[in-house]
C-alpha cells in the first residue's frame, strides 16, 4: 500500500483534525470525510439513545421509549465518542463494526465482530440470483409460481414450497434480501406459492446475529410480514458428511447438511410414488446459494486480503479449513466448498445452484468442476444442465473464456421443465 504524501495529510488536517486518523484506511480525503460524517451522526445518535439529555446532544423531538442507561462511554459527550471511533477505524477496525450496520438492498444488515460483513458484491449477486430464479422459473415447472389469478377462478391443487438452502449464511442477509425479492412475485396472486428459506452456518454467534436481522428488518417493516414463518436458521456443518466424519458421537451437535435437512419437514417432504421423481436421500431443495469462504492461506497473507479483513473479521468465514481442504483430490484448498455444494446437487435434487465466488479464475474452476459433476455426460446425472458466470453488464450469463477482475457468481441451473 503506497505511503500518504505529506500535502493530503495536510490538506485533510485543514479539513477537520480528524480526518488524517480515517485517511490511513480511506486512502483518500472524500472517502474519509464521508467515513467522518457518518461516524459524526452514529455519535450523535448513541447521545440520543442513551443520554436524551446530555447537554451537547441534539434533543430528540419525542420523548425516549426507554429510559436511559448507564453507559460510561456514552456520557463523555459525542465528540469524545467520535475521537474514539475515529482512532479505533485508523487502526482498522471496519466502518460496519463501528456503525453496527450496513445497508443490503432495501434491508439493514445489523454487523457484529465475529461475523463476516456483507459485501457490495454479495448484495448484487442476491438481486441477480432472484433474477436468475424467476427467468428460470418460466422455464421450469418446478420453479414457477402459481398462475392463477383473479380473473381466472380455476384453482390449482397447492403447490409445494419453494424451497431455497443459504449455505454459510453469516449475517442473514443473502437469505433476508432473496425472501423480499421473490416474496414480490411468489405472493402477487389469490393462490400464492410458499417460500421455505433455510439459512445454515456452523457460527452459533452467526446464527444469532441473523435472527435477530430478521426481528430488525421486520420491526423495520423491509421484510414481508410472512418472514418469521418462511424463514429458518439453524446450526450445521456444511463441509461434514456420514463419510468425512464416520466416529461422530451424539457429544458433536454440529449436524451434517443432510442430517439436519431431515429434521425440517418443509424440507424432507413425505415420499411420492411419482416415478419421475429423482432419487433422493429423502430431503429436498430447489434451490442452493452460497457466499461460502473461498480466499487461499496464501492470499490471506501476501496482501491481497485488506489488513481490517485480516485482522478484524472472523478467519473461519474467509479461509476454509486446511484440515479438511485436502480432501478435494485435484483442486485447490480454497475450492473445497465448491466441490461439497456441488456434489449435494444430486443428493437433494437441486434444479439450480449460485455460489459467489472470489474472482473469476476461481469462478472458472468452479465451472469446471460443475461440469465434471453435474453437466457432463460422465456425471451420469440423466438430464441437461447449463453452467455458466453470470455477467452484470450484459444482464446474462457469459462463457468463462476471456479474464476479469472482481468477485463473480457461478449459476448452474437445469434445463427443460420436466
Amino acid at each position: 500500500m503506497p505511503r500518504l504524501s505529506t500535502p493530503t495529510i495536510l490538506r485533510a488536517y485543514q479539513q477537520d483534525p480528524l480526518l488524517p486518523l480515517l485517511l490511513r484506511e480511506c486512502r483518500t480525503i472524500d472517502s474519509a470525510r464521508n467515513e467522518l460524517r457518518w461516524l459524526r451522526q452514529h455519535a450523535l445518535d448513541l447521545i440520543i439513545q442513551n443520554e436524551p439529555h446530555h447537554p451537547e446532544a441534539p434533543q430528540p423531538t419525542s420523548p425516549a421509549p426507554n429510559p436511559p442507561r448507564k453507559n460510561a462511554a456514552i456520557r463523555k459527550g459525542w465528540r469524545r465518542t467520535l475521537r474514539e471511533f475515529c482512532h479505533a477505524r485508523s487502526r482498522g477496525t471496519p466502518l460496519q463494526y463501528l456503525l453496527g450496520d450496513q445497508p443490503f438492498g432495501d434491508l439493514t444488515i445489523l454487523c457484529k465482530r465475529g461475523v463476516l460483513i456483507p459485501r457490495n458484491d454479495t448484495e448484487t449477486f442476491t438481486y441477480a440470483a432472484a433474477s436468475q430464479i424467476l427467468q428460470h422459473a418460466s422455464k421450469d415447472n418446478k420453479l414457477k409460481p402459481n398462475t392463477t389469478t383473479a380473473n381466472n377462478p380455476i384453482t390449482t391443487p397447492p403447490q409445494s414450497p419453494l424451497r431455497i438452502l443459504d449455505l454459510c449464511t453469516g449475517t442473514g442477509c443473502i437469505a433476508l434480501l432473496l425472501h423480499t425479492l421473490l416474496s414480490r412475485a411468489y405472493r402477487t396472486n389469490p393462490n400464492p406459492r410458499p417460500l421455505k428459506i433455510l439459512g445454515l452456518d456452523n457460527n452459533p454467534l452467526a446464527l444469532r446475529l441473523a435472527y435477530r436481522n430478521l426481528m430488525h428488518n421486520l420491526a423495520l417493516r423491509t421484510l414481508p410480514p410472512s418472514a418469521p414463518s418462511d424463514i429458518e436458521f439453524h446450526l450445521a456443518d456444511v463441509l461434514s458428511t456420514a463419510a468425512t466424519n464416520p466416529d461422530k458421537t451424539p457429544t458433536q451437535k454440529v449436524p451434517s447438511i443432510e442430517t439436519l435437512l431431515q429434521r425440517i419437514p418443509a424440507f424432507c417432504p413425505p415420499s411420492t410414488p411419482d416415478s419421475s421423481q429423482e432419487k433422493t436421500n429423502g430431503a429436498r431443495v430447489d434451490v442452493i446459494i452460497s457466499n461460502p469462504p473461498y480466499i487461499s492461506a496464501r492470499a490471506l497473507v501476501d496482501g491481497t486480503t485488506a489488513r481490517s479483513v485480516r485482522v478484524y473479521e472472523p478467519l473461519a468465514a474467509l479461509v476454509p479449513p486446511l484440515s479438511l481442504s485436502g480432501g478435494l483430490e485435484g483442486g485447490r484448498a480454497e475450492d473445497v466448498f465448491y466441490a461439497r455444494i456441488v456434489g449435494l446437487v444430486k443428493e437433494v435434487g437441486a434444479r439450480m445452484v449460485l455460489l459467489e465466488c472470489g474472482d473469476y479464475a476461481q469462478g472458472e474452476r468452479v465451472v469446471q468442476l460443475c461440469r465434471l459433476m453435474v453437466v457432463g455426460p460422465e456425471a451420469g446425472m440423466g438430464r441437461e444442465w447449463e453452467v455458466k458466470i453470470w455477467e452484470e453488464d450484459e444482464g446474462s450469463d457469459r462463457d468463462v473464456e476471456g479474464s476479469k477482475e472482481g468477485a463473480c457468481l457461478v449459476v448452474l441451473k437445469r434445463v427443460g421443465s420436466q
